[in-house]
């Protein structure tokens, strides 16, 4: 228990962290080649810290004790490094096609118009492309991503835990993913953009500080969970389980 505490605060400490690098890194002028040189280095170190740091949380729901999950994140941080920049490139992918789909949705329509001498509105190929992006985004590629990062993070002496029935289908584990990234990231985000109705100044900064804090909280809490269910493991046995 008391090692789940220090993760909780490794992740509460290091996340803030890392979404403080990403805002300084959005807000540097690349407009000549030094600046160029330190947006690409600060950008390298934001990816390497959020490998060391997940890849952290996924051998340590593995089974691994605090020091090895540490040292494990190191050991690994080239291959879950290519991880997240794989990841990366999936949803640059993703929100291109997003961008772009308009075009073939009216092309698909035409096409069934004329072979099925009934009417189909381009709208509602883009919502079937829609639907489908969005069930990669949140659900297929999150999840192909979590399980690829937990096999390559966890240790030898570990096994992965049967779990649910949830667990252990892709279909139902997928949607599980889907929710608590919505948990993590939509919700947050919302809490964020809300405005509640008051009108004193004071009141308005409390309400602030209150929604960036607990969104921040359910964001950290909603990923450490998604990276439990997704490597939480066990020792394997070293001899058979009928030996007295």
């Amino acid at each position: 228990m008391f090692s789940r505490l220090i993760l909780l605060v490794v992740h509460l400490a290091g996340n803030a962290l890392l979404l403080w690098l990403v805002y300084r890194w959005l807000g540097i002028d690349e407009s000549d080649g030094a600046h160029l040189l330190v947006s690409f280095a600060l950008a390298g170190a934001i990816v390497l810290g959020f490998a060391w740091l997940h890849g952290f949380a996924l051998a340590e729901f593995s089974g691994l004790g605090l020091r090895e999950a540490a040292l494990r994140g190191l050991l690994k941080l080239i291959p879950v490094t290519l991880v997240c920049l794989l990841a990366i490139g999936v949803y640059a992918v993703l929100g291109w096609v997003q961008a772009s789909y308009s075009r073939p949705a009216f092309v698909i329509a035409s096409f069934l118009t004329l072979h099925l001498r009934t009417a189909v509105a381009p709208r509602a190929i883009q919502n079937v492309f829609h639907v489908v992006v969005l069930a990669l985004e949140w659900g297929v590629v999150p999840t192909a991503l979590l399980l690829l990062g937990a096999k390559i993070t966890r240790a030898r002496s570990s096994e992965p835990r049967e779990g649910p029935l949830w667990r252990r289908s892709f279909f139902l584990f997928a949607i599980v993913v889907a929710v608590l990234l919505l948990c993590a990231i939509w919700v947050p985000l919302k809490l964020f953009f809300w405005i509640p109705g008051i009108l004193s100044f004071n009141g308005q900064v409390a309400s602030l500080i209150v929604r960036v804090g607990v969104g921040y909280l359910l964001f950290v809490v909603c990923i450490l969970l998604l990276e439990f269910i997704t490597a939480a493991g066990k020792p394997a046995d070293t001899q058979p389980s009928t030996v007295v």
